[in-house]
């Protein structure tokens, strides 16, 4: 390659100076470097050029060519507002479209994303205030029954204003609830989600700072987990966990803070423990709450279910300031021990006591039906621990309808007050240990519909009348209804005849080789007639009629009764 012309400063300089001046001043770019090949005096700036041109970019572009430049890009569509910062329109259209009302699947769905005000939109409720106005404030969701398929979104939390989410009876409506439902007002009062399948643990926002929730109604859900221990909610209402998968104990921290519970119902669901007496101190601080506040003259648990679940132990003495008490249901519970007569001496407005199948044991308190003397109307107490006799002071409420206390161990006679019980329906007393004569005063209940005062059944090739016996409640274990046949001389009631006249429904008569439910038994009653065998057909004419078959032998007369 021909010499490139050399710089000033380094071209004039003959080979000697070249070199000569090359030392000690290599590091900066006009340094000079004596070049043996063109013989030239070279600065270093000079040479890096010459290489360059010595020597191109490698590798060669026509073997590797240059990618094309990528197509230019459309711009990234702008992210969507925060949930918190929608409309109640835009809010509301979400929960149409997530919850199969844009699949055309809702029930009613009249004026739903319509350009009309939200307000008229079918199950949407506004503040009045606002609503008078046009364009109001979202305060309550009412789609109960109406077919939602799909989930909850968590665009709701942005209707800063609401108070009550009712979606009961929409089986279709699944996934878990938003988390983002704890940043609802502090005014959200109700959720009720029964009869859906929302699923989840329960929802954070019952442990947030939402003070006023009233009314929590998960009844037949998919809900789960356990009740968390800084469960406070003081004006809590209404509490329903039936027939859920939610397990553990009821926490005793829980229980002292729900001074304004008035229902509370856990039956067929998880939960075990014991009943916690903190529900007592609980009604005692809402008791003294509400005479200084008049606006809160109902405070008080009216309902306590607990049927079907494995809550033990027994019933709490704190159970005595459940003054406002109406009904209790331990039926079919694992709940033992006696009756407390202090904790019924305070029930004056209870109307409703299901024991049936439990642990209870000892006897029934005269108190309970005298302090409720206005009030009570149903007993149910089958295939219990109870022992006694049926007290006097049964029939002091007027307003008495069902009395059932069969499978037990209580004894002694029916009270002769029991034909002023003019609204008694249901009187189911079989299988016990009942004695002495039937009370003539019985003829007087017209309304009686079911009466149960004996079980038997009669032996149609013998016709002797034994006993369907019930299997005896031990402690040991609750027994199952038996259909073992046993003789006269086990254990069921056993009156004296003759037998006074008694209602229609307690005198079915009895009936050849099936169980008779009702019909009384006393003492000396004679066995009932045999049914005649049934006519055999006549053949028609011009068929001979076939040989008779050979007759069984005659039964054994009836051996007398003892």
């Amino acid at each position: 390659a021909p010499p490139l012309p050399a710089a000033p400063s380094c071209a004039s300089l003959s080979e000697s100076e070249c070199r000569g001046q090359g030392r000690g001043a290599q590091a900066t770019h006009d340094a000079c470097e004596w070049d043996r090949g063109a013989q030239v005096c070279m600065s270093w700036l000079d040479i890096f050029q010459h290489a360059a041109a010595l020597y191109p970019p490698w590798p060669p572009t026509a073997v590797y060519p240059a990618a094309s430049p990528p197509p230019p890009s459309s711009p990234p569509p702008p992210p969507p507002p925060p949930f918190w910062s929608l409309s109640p329109r835009q809010a509301l259209e979400e929960l149409y479209a997530s919850a199969g009302g844009a699949d055309g699947k809702w029930r009613y769905a009249t004026n739903w994303t319509t350009g009309g005000d939200v307000c008229r939109w079918w199950g949407v409720t506004c503040s009045k205030e606002v609503a008078a106005g046009g364009g109001g404030e979202v305060i309550g969701l009412n789609l109960q029954g109406n077919r939602l398929e799909g989930t909850l979104p968590r665009s709701l939390a942005s209707l800063s204003r609401l108070i009550a989410i009712d979606a009961d009876g929409n089986e279709g409506l699944s996934g878990t609830l938003p988390p983002e439902l704890r940043r609802l007002s502090a005014s959200f009062a109700s959720l009720s989600l029964d009869e859906t399948a929302v699923s989840g643990t329960l929802p954070a926002l019952l442990t947030s700072s939402l003070t006023l929730l009233q009314k929590i109604e998960l009844e037949k859900t998919r809900i789960s987990g356990t009740v968390p221990h800084h469960f406070k909610l003081p004006r809590l209402r209404q509490l329903d966990l039936r027939r859920t998968s939610i397990s553990g104990t009821f926490p005793a921290t829980a229980a002292a803070s729900l001074f304004s519970l008035e229902f509370l119902d856990l039956d067929r669901s998880a939960l075990s423990g014991t009943l916690p007496p903190e529900l007592g101190e609980a009604a005692r601080v809402g008791s003294q709450f509400k005479k200084k506040m008049s606006s809160f003259a109902d405070v008080g648990l009216r309902r306590l279910e607990v049927e079907d679940t494995a809550i033990s132990g027994t019933i709490p003495p704190s159970f005595k300031h459940l003054t406002q008490l109406v009904q209790l249901d331990l039926e079919q519970s694992s709940v033992s021990g006696t009756l407390p007569a202090a904790v019924f001496e305070g029930t004056a407005q209870l109307e409703r006591l299901q024991l049936d199948q439990s642990r209870v044991s000892g006897t029934l308190p005269p108190s309970l039906f005298e302090t409720a003397s206005s009030s009570f109307r149903k007993l149910e107490a089958d295939a219990t621990l109870l022992s006694g006799s049926l007290p006097p002071s049964l029939c002091a409420p007027p307003t008495l309808e069902r009395i059932r206390s069969s499978r037990t161990s209580i004894s002694g006679t029916l009270p002769p007050c029991l034909g002023n019980s003019s609204r008694l329906e249901e009187l189911s007393v079989h299988s016990a240990s009942l004695s002495g004569s039937l009370p003539a005063s019985l003829s007087l209940l017209a309304r009686l519909e079911t009466c149960e005062l004996t079980r038997y059944y009669t032996d149609a090739a013998g016709g002797k009348i034994r006993a369907k016996y019930d299997a005896p409640v031990s402690a040991a274990g609750l027994a199952g209804p038996s259909t073992k046949r046993v003789s006269l001389d086990s254990r069921f009631n056993r009156f004296s005849c003759p037998l006074p006249p008694l209602p229609a429904a307690c005198t079915t008569g009895p009936a050849g080789g099936r169980a008779v439910l009702g019909a009384p038994y006393c003492e000396g009653m004679p066995p009932p007639p045999q049914t005649p065998p049934p006519t055999p057909p006549t053949p028609p004419p011009g068929r001979p009629s076939p040989p008779p078959s050979p007759l069984p032998p005659s039964p054994p007369p009836p051996s007398p009764l003892p």
